[in-house]
């Protein structure tokens, strides 16, 4: 190897990536066939984040040298770069079976199955590491990591402790440290060893949350509430869904939300206790900055689609001068799909079928002009199809042509779709007719009502001449209106018990 790639391994080793990058870009240019100088671009690019660039270098250093075990390390975590952890997997394993005997590619080996939670399996490769090299930091530190996962808490500070004195200054080995001692409820060990992989790498988020946590746990009152959460991280997964799929049952659904519920609360009031700690107000206020600073970044945002949610809230619920507002809205959308082929048409329920069916027939009843008011009322099946049958007259107007108009605008409006999904073969259903001859001053206005009764009755095998028990029940009628002369409709149901009796007009 040149002098380009001692230097670029240098760099690397104390992560100065950019320069790393130039130095062995340098080395191939000198020597373009190099599979380590390829293998370490590789490594270089992925740790700048450009993970396909160092996909293509990984590539190019096994196609040289095929037999090259850190070619295919290199090429590992490309693919894990790339969210290829299988690829990943099988690329690690061929490294090792070209050198079954390299600590550090067990090490990679048990990093990629922590990364799939495959627990064992990362302390099987650990501990094959190990066997190869008792010292060594990677396997140390993963192992603790899998012995912590799998609940195992001694031994996982034994291999975790075992691997700070191998490297006193990895911070993973200190956050994986302090996370045992809490868990061990050794607040002070924890705090102690959260703080320091905050100062090796003041990034790390999980060691800030771990520095929090402990200071919490100083309050002897939270004792119960870090019980409560390693607990809950002790539970094998099919306890968790078997906890699950107590959420179904109404009693231990209000049981389990209030647990969790106190304990949100009482975490988040523990962690306002923080700001009266001298140490903790630093690790707490610099979330709560944070958390402000992107508050005032996206505020002009949530005021203007909290504005906007109150202007329609408002309006949906402001009042309407219009006492028929609702029943003509209701009204609008029947007369929308009325003119649809009724083949089309699906109802889910009774009341809108009914308005449909009361607004069909209304359509078509064109009653004869008479100087006197009547009633009429036709009893009718419907079965699964929207086929009517057995139409009659139930109650006579006394008058021939108008319990013809009747018995004409149920024909004129027959078929109707198909019943809602409900169950019933048929459904028996009764109609009132209420033609009101009134005169208000001028004989040619005349008084209207446009919202009637309704209601159907079912029966599982409909006989011609038998009624049975009424089964929905619709809204009473609403508040009378002003019709237009020489034509007013009102078709309305009926139940057999009483029969409620509205308005209607005509010139």
């Amino acid at each position: 190897m040149g002098a380009f790639y001692d230097r670029g391994i240098v760099c690397y080793q104390t992560k100065q990536y950019k320069t790393a990058e130039k130095e062995f870009r340098q080395e191939l240019s000198q020597l373009p066939d190099s599979a380590a100088a390829h293998a370490m671009l590789g490594m270089t690019l992925v740790a700048l984040r450009k993970g396909e660039q160092g996909h293509k270098e990984a590539l190019e250093a096994v196609r040289l040298f095929p037999d090259y075990a850190y070619g295919h390390y290199t090429l590992s975590y490309t693919f894990a770069a790339t969210n290829k952890p299988k690829e990943a997997e099988k690329a690690i394993i061929e490294a090792i079976r070209i050198h079954p005997d390299e600590a550090y590619l067990f090490a990679r080996a048990s990093q990629i199955y922590l990364h799939q939670k495959k627990y064992q399996k990362g302390l099987e490769m650990a501990d094959l590491g190990l066997q190869c090299e008792p010292e060594h930091d990677e396997c140390l530190i993963n192992r603790g990591a899998a012995l912590l996962e799998l609940n195992r808490l001694p031994e996982a500070e034994e291999a975790t402790r075992a691997a700070l004195r191998v490297d006193p200054e990895s911070h993973t080995a200190h956050l994986n440290y302090g996370t045992i001692q809490l868990r061990l409820f050794n607040h002070a060990e924890a705090f102690k060893h959260y703080r320091e992989a905050l100062r090796l790498n003041p990034s790390s988020e999980p060691a800030r949350l771990g520095v929090i946590e402990s200071l919490k746990a100083k309050n002897p009152l939270y004792h119960g509430l870090l019980r409560f959460s390693v607990f809950c991280r002790s539970l094998p997964p099919a306890m968790v869904v078997c906890s699950l799929l107590l959420l179904i049952i109404p009693a231990t659904r209000i049981i389990i939300v209030a647990i969790f519920g106190a304990y949100a609360v009482a975490n988040y009031m523990f962690e306002l206790a923080l700001h009266l700690d001298p140490v903790g107000r630093d690790f707490v206020g610099d979330k709560k900055s944070e958390f402000i600073k992107g508050l005032k970044e996206v505020r002009v945002p949530i005021l203007m689609v909290g504005l906007g949610l109150t202007v329609a809230i408002g309006a949906a619920l402001a009042p309407t001068k219009d006492p028929n507002f609702r029943s003509r809205h209701k009204h609008d959308k029947i007369e929308k799909i009325i003119d649809e082929p009724v083949s089309k048409l699906k109802f889910k329920d009774y009341k809108s079928y009914m308005s449909y069916v009361e607004m069909r027939i209304k359509r078509h009843w064109e009653p004869p002009h008479i100087s006197k008011t009547t009633n009429t009322a036709i009893q009718f099946t419907v079965d699964q199809d929207g086929i009517v049958s057995n139409g009659r007259i139930t109650e006579s107007s006394g008058n021939a042509e108008m319990d013809k108009a009747a018995l004409d605008a149920l024909k004129a409006a027959s078929p109707f779709p198909k019943l809602p999904p409900t169950g019933e073969k048929a459904v028996e259903v009764q109609f009132h007719f209420a033609y009101n001859y009134k005169t208000e001053g001028d004989p040619g206005v005349m008084a209207h009502d446009d919202d009637l009764d309704k209601s159907v009755k079912t029966d599982k095998d409909p006989a011609p001449s038998k009624s049975t028990e009424s089964a929905k029940q619709a809204a009473a009628a609403q508040s009378a209106k002003q019709a237009a002369p020489n034509k007013s409709t009102g078709p309305a149901s009926k139940s057999t018990k009483e029969t409620t009796k509205t308005a209607a007009s005509t010139n």
